[in-house]
């Protein structure tokens, strides 16, 4: 029970020593279960040879009620080691288990294996297989996979119709690389009539059951070199299995006597620790794991905020907002003129501001219509009513000048 709890806490080295010592204990019937664990929390660890190990004794445990996860487990490992012949041959004991509830799962990762050592025929066997298992709901997998196990194979048309039948039927969506298959094969089977031969794959399943998966062309078992032919397996995608890695034992734990345990000095320091440190560890694991990310979160906050402000600045200027604004600017600098006092303030340049000014009317009354932003400038409209005459119309032409605004030059707007 404490190795299944430090496997949810994914400390996968303290599961490793408890399991071991439950090995130990000669009085405990339930060997496989914790065979099974201990293999894969190795597996976990990164320690394959290990795993392989304690899966493979698992499966000799007379106790064994699930080979099939062990035989998974099993493939898994020796994936990981790229022994592909052995992993195949333990991918096609898991799927012929009677008690596995998914062998389709198993069936993809078989054929990926297959291709793997240059068998496509026998690895479209194991993909069709797994598209007649019924609990197997990845078909479009199965069918892409199946794809490039004919078009490895030189069988273009089915290679064909494997794809067609990926994306039309199951909305799969293909992988870049099984395109550029479905393209070529396109171009293989250009100018060549169907003979006829090629069915629907739908068609070509003839499995009804799980319990009746078909025999491959050419069994592997019982082979024990690694002698086959290599391919480049890059194109064809992996089904994930999903591994019980937790066959949780309800019982109650008696105590014994001490035991003789190899590797003491593992086994005294973990079981010498007290409960406030084996708490305290849990915590230091989980922050360290936390603070592994940390630098990436800091630099994504700071990018967000700059562009925040970036935004805001941009906002700022493009929208017209200034202290004062271009509005407040125009307005001031007409009342100034209006009652007689200086203008040149409200000016970029006020060497020729008289001049300029001298083209408008003193108001009586005067109207700003308009104000059009054009990033670091902006036009203001004014109707301006002299004390005698029609309202004659203005364009203030006013630029930026540090947070604010300032008219540049006056003209009229006929």
């Amino acid at each position: 029970m404490a190795g299944n709890s430090f496997m949810r806490l994914k400390r996968y080295n303290d599961a490793i020593t408890v399991y071991e010592h439950a090995l130990r204990d000669d009085t405990y019937l339930r060997r496989a279960a914790v065979e099974s664990n201990l293999a894969n929390a190795y597996l976990k660890a990164g320690e394959f040879d290990a795993a392989i190990t304690h899966y493979q004794a698992a499966i000799e445990e007379p106790d064994c009620k699930s080979p099939h996860k062990c035989y998974q487990g099993l493939g898994a490992a020796l994936m990981e080691k790229e022994v592909f012949d052995q992993a195949a041959i333990a991918y096609r004991r898991a799927a012929v288990d009677r008690a596995n509830p998914n062998p389709g799962a198993s069936l993809i990762n078989l054929g990926l294996c297959l291709m793997t050592v240059g068998r496509p025929q026998d690895a479209a066997e194991a993909y069709k297989a797994a598209l007649g298992a019924e609990s197997y709901k990845n078909k479009g997998l199965a069918l892409s996979n199946l794809g490039m196990a004919y078009a490895k194979a030189g069988e273009w048309q089915r290679a064909v119709r494997a794809f067609e039948e990926a994306v039309t039927l199951h909305n799969h969506r293909l992988s870049t690389p099984a395109k550029e298959m479905l393209e070529y094969a396109y171009t293989q089977t250009a100018g060549h009539p169907e003979d006829g031969s090629d069915a629907p794959i739908a068609e070509e399943i003839s499995v009804a059951s799980t319990s009746d998966i078909p025999v491959l062309a050419a069994d592997l078992a019982g082979r024990e070199t690694n002698a086959f032919r290599r391919v480049d397996v890059a194109q064809v995608l992996i089904d994930p299995v999903v591994i019980d890695s937790l066959a949780i034992d309800s019982g109650s734990m008696d105590s014994t006597e001490p035991l003789n345990i190899g590797n003491q000095e593992d086994v005294e320091q973990f079981f010498g620790r007290s409960e406030g440190e084996v708490v305290q560890i849990g915590k230091e694991l989980e922050r360290a794991g936390r603070s592994r990310f940390r630098w990436v979160k800091w630099v994504v906050t700071v990018v967000i905020i700059l562009a925040v402000l970036g935004g805001c600045a941009a906002a700022v200027y493009f929208t017209g907002f200034g202290i004062p604004s271009g509005r407040e600017v125009v307005a001031d600098a007409l009342d100034a003129y209006n009652s007689g006092k200086a203008f040149d303030a409200y000016w970029v340049d006020s060497t020729n501001t008289v001049r300029e000014m001298a083209a408008v009317p003193v108001p009586a009354t005067y109207t700003i219509e308009s104000v059009d932003v054009k990033g670091f400038s902006a036009i203001a409209g004014v109707a301006i009513k002299p004390q005698s005459g029609a309202a004659i119309a203005f364009k203030f032409n006013i630029v930026r000048s540090g947070i604010g605004w300032k008219i540049k030059s006056v003209e009229n707007d006929f």
